[in-house]
């Protein structure tokens, strides 16, 4: 959970920064969102296992956070530059990686499947493919 935590934090604090000035986001402020949004990036990429077979929603995961960095890098573009039409669009863009995160984490974490009715299942993980040895 402290894995969801840790992208929620930051991702969230651009996103309000973004909707609380308006139409641009000064430079510094974006700096700042930039720094935080790539540390917190780069601690969920170590905290994944070194060998992906140990963990198959690991490339999953990967994917999912290469995916929000160039969602958020293109939100912060996008606001610095004064472009709300682009910035509109960008913020669900970045919503939709920031729950590609948080659901890629969900998958892989052993955690109980949600069971409220009205929610879709959740996917189950693949099962764990053995590495074949070269031939």
């Amino acid at each position: 959970m402290q894995s969801i935590v840790t992208v929620l934090k930051p991702v969230t604090g651009l996103l309000k920064a973004v909707l609380g000035h308006g139409e641009k986001l000064p430079e510094a402020d974006a700096a700042t969102h930039k720094k935080a949004i790539d540390e917190a990036l780069k601690s969920l990429e170590k905290a994944a296992p070194a060998d992906s077979s140990a963990d198959a929603g690991a490339d999953l995961k990967a994917k999912a956070i290469t995916d929000l960095k160039v969602r958020a890098d293109g939100l912060l573009k996008s606001a610095t530059a004064g472009e709300p039409a682009v910035v509109a669009s960008d913020i669900k863009s970045v919503l939709t990686g920031l729950v590609n995160v948080i659901s890629s984490i969900l998958v892989g974490s052993g955690l109980p499947p949600a069971d409220l009715d009205g929610l879709p299942k959740m996917p189950k993980q693949p099962p764990v493919q053995p590495k074949l040895p070269d031939a």
